[in-house]
């Protein structure tokens, strides 16, 4: 099952939303992550906690939906919005 994270920076919550699941799916789920103003960055602090807790941080990249290659555009099962 695909699962879209959507957050406006795509910088920290939905970033480390993706990684989670992938890291806890056992492949079973495929995350992604955008945003609709995306910085370009990922926060340094969101890689730091990921990588302390073992979860692999390689691709992750701040993006935005309208960016995603077309493969992964318009396919996802569930899509989660992740905003303050």
């Amino acid at each position: 099952m695909k699962i879209l994270f959507i957050c406006t920076h795509n910088r920290c919550r939905s970033i480390l939303s993706e990684a989670i699941v992938n890291h806890l799916s056992n492949q079973k789920l495929i995350a992604r992550s955008a945003g609709s103003q995306p910085t370009g960055v990922v926060h340094p602090l969101s890689l730091k906690y990921l990588e302390e807790a073992g979860i692999n941080t390689k691709g992750l990249q701040s993006q935005s939906w309208d960016c995603r290659p077309p493969h992964q555009r318009d396919n996802s099962k569930l899509e989660f919005s992740i905003n303050s």
